[in-house]
Parts: structure tokens; sequence; C-alpha cells
């Protein structure tokens, strides 16, 4: 009997990991969400509990702002040693600079 997997979700609150993550709660994983809105976070959590996720974490962080990614390692070592890195985090530049940008 394989275990379920420890699932480690950065960007946690986009639409893709929110659909991947359900399907990780299905197969009963333990999923630890890395994101920068708590609020939405939760309920997220909370959703994926009841799809069957055998345990949901949750860290704060604004993966755009941080200086440190060792001390995300440390919190998220803190929970878990995660087997799967999930990364679903990315930036885009503003309009203006796209409209700009030499695309060919």
């Amino acid at each position: 009997m394989t275990t379920a997997p420890i699932v480690a979700v950065f960007g946690a609150t986009s639409a893709i990991a929110q659909a991947s993550c359900r399907i990780y709660a299905r197969r009963s994983a333990h999923l630890i969400l890395i994101a920068r809105n708590d609020g939405m976070m939760q309920a997220i959590a909370q959703d994926l509990k009841v799809r069957g996720a055998s345990r949901v974490d949750t860290v704060r962080w604004d993966l755009g702002e941080s200086e440190s990614f060792q001390d995300l390692a440390r919190q998220v070592d803190s929970i878990a040693s995660p087997d799967i890195l999930y990364i679903a985090h990315g930036s885009l530049a503003g309009q203006t600079t796209l409209e700009k940008a030499p695309f060919g």
C-alpha cells in the first residue's frame, strides 16, 4: 500500500493550483498551501478537507516580495517534508510594458 503524497503548493490561490489540489485531495494527500492571501487560502483549505485531503496546512508568503526563501523552506519543513513541490506562481508585467514588448 502506498502512502498519499505530501504536496507543497506555491501560488495555492490560483485557479490552476486549486484544480490540481482537488485532484490531490481526492487521493488523500497532505497539502501545504503557500500563498499571500490568507483569507482565500483558508477557504480553499476548508474546501480541500471536505474533498478528502488527509491534512491541509497553510503558509502565508508573498513570493513576489520575499528576500529569503530559506525562511519559507524552514516554515514548510517544520510542517512536513514535501514529496512534491507544485509551483503555480507567476508574474506578468503591466499592460503598458507588454504592449511595448517586441514579440515576434
